[in-house]
């Protein structure tokens, strides 16, 4: 299809088909760098999801700590 209109676009000017040939490059390269967008996007939800967790867990820790501080400055 690329060919197609390349073909179509040189046969009316040059500077037709540059133009349908740059089209058709930056709409490739466009289509490259969103995948590639997509699948950073990916992981980095995958890693938040991560952080997520250890934030949780981090949060238990520190009230389980505050609650043996209390319980030990009530003891004194």
């Amino acid at each position: 299809m690329e060919l197609l209109l390349l073909e179509f676009g040189m046969k009316d000017s040059i500077f037709v088909g540059l133009f349908i040939w740059l089209l058709i490059y930056v709409l490739n390269t466009s289509s490259r760098r969103e995948e590639k967008l997509y699948g950073f996007l990916n992981d980095m939800k995958f890693e938040f999801s991560k952080l997520v967790t250890s934030y949780g867990s981090l949060t238990e820790d520190v009230t389980e700590i505050r609650q043996e501080l209390h319980e030990f400055k009530d003891k004194k």
